[in-house]
């Protein structure tokens, strides 16, 4: 008996130690993770107890997508909707689990039935949209043993299959394979369909296997626009990840085109677009991705000075901040084949799994909150800045640019000009109704000039 008891103890400390120890990679997907029709039956499940949630198949062929759809009964409508609203999207890379588990956690919060502290904030005055999981085929391939499955059933990445940029799309890996056209794929054509239907204000891209948190490449083109959003950003990054702010570009590795963050932006002007790494596995790189951060947020964190212009510990109001690169994120550095691609993706271990869930649906909260301190003309505004620059990304961050004149310095130029002008117009007609009553010998008087 003695015996059996000791074997029952160490039965049980190994399988504690698989769960929950972060040293163990996982061969098979823990049972906290949920599968496509516990998915489903989830939300299902909270129709009938949250006020404010509609619960919708979207059907492309034989490709259906569920989408939850939450507005707080609360909050007012005009003839466009809710003042604000924010879509939220995981799931397009299968082997991404992570962030559909983080995107029904943040229903579920909507509905009061999970925690999140600023989730209250987050309702007022926006509707959202979420789409938990956006390539549900081979999502159920993931959960059936094809652990580095990314593309569609179709064999294309999803996530770039969108019509921006499609033309310098990275053609020569099968994981990032864009298709033969642009939305040949059923998945991005509901996906596009949801975004032209809603009209968010924000769009929040959810993905794992990287630490980092994207705009998208044409936020460069605005100076204000981009200081604005790193700094909005910033304290949510502090509190969440401690990674890498900034934009993500073809030029250095992690190629966008074709993607629905830049698509957001760029064709459907979405002012405020994110896309957000959540997790990163076992990787040389992830300790330096921290200390990447650590030295890039020494100016987003700091407050606007007030007062005496010697305060130490602020910044200038119009202080620009240069937009970073982020210099890898989207391909690991080994082939699938390589690597464990569960473990890598996604979090294995009990403790970390729930604290991740738990951090990012609170940011995908303060983020939809940020987001309403961007004006809705945003993107048309970078986007015409880009045309009128008529300058690539690349150029911009590498050629010195001459700072433009304010507009406020050259309206007081003309006007010192136009005074100057009055004057002298005055002092010639006032010198020459002077000289009409002087006497002719006055008038006839050599002028003496200097050399």
């Amino acid at each position: 008996m003695q015996k059996l008891v000791v074997a029952l103890s160490l039965t049980v400390a190994t399988s504690y130690t698989v769960e929950f120890s972060s040293e163990v990679e996982a061969t098979k997907l823990p049972d906290f993770y949920h599968t496509s029709p516990q998915l489903t039956e989830e939300v299902n499940k909270l129709v009938g107890t949250c006020k404010g949630l509609k619960v919708e198949t979207i059907k492309d062929g034989e490709r259906e997508i569920q989408v939850a759809r939450y507005r707080d009964p609360s909050v007012a409508t005009g003839w466009l909707g809710a003042k604000y609203k924010t879509m939220v999207v995981a799931g397009e890379h299968a082997r991404e689990m992570i962030g559909t588990e983080i995107a029904l956690n943040f229903v579920k919060a909507l509905c009061g039935d999970a925690l999140a502290k600023d989730i209250a904030d987050a309702k007022k005055e926006t509707e959202f949209l979420v789409v938990m999981n956006a390539n549900p085929g081979s999502r159920a391939l993931v959960e059936n043993g094809e652990y580095c499955r990314r593309v569609s059933p179709g064999n294309v990445d999803i996530n770039r299959n969108f019509d921006v940029q499609y033309d310098k799309v990275d053609r020569g890996d099968a994981d990032t394979n864009p298709g033969k056209d642009a939305f040949d794929q059923p998945e991005s054509r509901i996906l596009k369909q949801l975004m032209a239907h809603f009209q968010p204000h924000a769009y929040l891209d959810l993905h794992s296997g990287f630490k980092g948190m994207f705009f998208p490449n044409q936020v460069a083109n605005d100076k204000a626009l981009s200081t604005k959003l790193q700094r909005l950003v910033a304290p949510v990054d502090e509190s969440t990840c401690n990674c890498p702010l900034g934009v993500a570009n073809e030029a250095v590795g992690y190629h966008t085109a074709g993607s629905a963050l830049d698509y957001s932006f760029s064709v459907l002007n979405v002012p405020f677009a994110m896309a957000v790494e959540v997790f990163i596995g076992k990787r040389k790189d992830a300790k330096e991705l921290e200390d990447r951060w650590n030295a890039q947020k020494k100016d987003l964190l700091k407050p606007i000075m007030t007062g005496s212009s010697f305060l130490e510990n602020g910044i200038a109001a119009d202080t620009v901040i240069p937009m970073s690169l982020i210099e890898s994120g989207d391909q690991t550095e080994q082939s699938p084949e390589a690597i464990n691609c569960l473990n890598t993706f996604n979090p294995t271990n009990k403790l970390k799994f729930t604290e991740i869930i738990d951090k990012w649906t609170n940011a995908l909260a303060q983020l939809s909150i940020k987001s309403r301190q961007i004006p809705a003309n945003a993107a048309i505004e970078a986007i015409r800045m880009s045309k009128e620059k008529g300058m690539s990304f690349r150029q911009k961050i590498e050629e010195p640019q001459q700072e433009e004149v304010p507009v406020w310095i050259a309206v007081k130029a003309l006007g010192l000009l136009l005074v100057v002008y009055i004057g002298m117009k005055y002092y010639n007609v006032k010198q020459s109704k002077s000289a009409e009553a002087a006497p002719l010998n006055v008038q006839m008087s050599p002028v003496q000039i200097s050399d």
